[in-house]
């Protein structure tokens, strides 16, 4: 664009003292809303962010108070969706945001809208798996597995993914009939018998004596036919054989 071969000729030239002196009162007083807005109007009046981008993106990636770095990382991402078409540096800097607390919630939200409307599938669901790494609380955990899942099955084509993604599910909300249904049908497709068996094992707790006696059933055949694992095996038909009417198929 003109604009951008403006730039690349003007980054060229000696940088008007104006921006200078700015960039130097910034990097002073880094928690001073008020030159910071000095600095973005010199960036304008000397057609010159290419600067004050680097000032940016190099405050972000130190080791700032976090509330500092959410003002000032909220104004970086506004100058760059100003000055650039390429999302490229308002994404850098909310990936570095998006794990921080707080703030953390609103730089994942805009970091998953740009990576989305790039198509960047397999960096969207990196920037999922770093905000679930960080993200301890199951409450808050659930709704980002689901939205990491939905985005595997149904863009990245990533079933095997999605599949990982919804066993978490599974595990934290094992009474969830609907969705333990589903995965399992998901799980059978994919051949994945131990991520079946860890499923069974956690839902035992939520169902009635008889479906549980039948899923432990399932567990034993699973683990000697498909994984060839006796060992295992003979120790769930040892739990079955001691559950009423559990005897013909612990003999078995």
């Amino acid at each position: 664009s003109s604009r951008s071969r403006m730039q690349q000729t003007s980054s060229k030239d000696p940088l008007p003292d104006s921006l200078r002196q700015a960039i130097a009162r910034v990097r002073a007083t880094l928690d001073d809303d008020a030159l910071w807005d000095e600095l973005d109007d010199a960036a304008r009046d000397a057609d010159r962010p290419d600067e004050v981008s680097a000032l940016y993106r190099e405050v972000i990636a130190d080791n700032h108070d976090p509330e500092l770095l959410l003002r000032i990382g909220q104004r970086g991402v506004a100058f760059h969706e100003e000055w650039y078409e390429d999302g490229a540096h308002a994404i850098e800097i909310l990936k570095r945001l998006s794990v921080l607390t707080p703030g953390g919630d609103w730089a994942f939200e805009r970091l998953t809208l740009l990576l989305t409307m790039a198509e960047r599938w397999d960096d969207l669901l990196g920037q999922y798996d770093r905000k679930l790494a960080s993200t301890p609380d199951p409450a808050r955990r659930l709704p980002l597995l689901d939205e990491a899942a939905r985005i595997a099955k149904d863009f990245a084509g990533q079933g095997e993914r999605a599949s990982d993604y919804l066993k978490e599910r599974v595990l934290s909300k094992p009474e969830d009939d609907q969705l333990a249904s589903a995965l399992e049908r998901r799980l059978e497709r994919q051949h994945r018998h131990q991520d079946l068996i860890e499923i069974w094992s956690a839902r035992l707790g939520t169902l009635s004596g008889e479906e549980a006696l039948a899923t432990r059933v399932q567990i034993a055949d699973r683990q000697l036919n498909e994984l060839s694992d006796a060992a295992a095996a003979l120790s769930v038909a040892e739990e079955i054989s001691s559950l009423p009417g559990g005897e013909e198929e612990a003999s078995r």
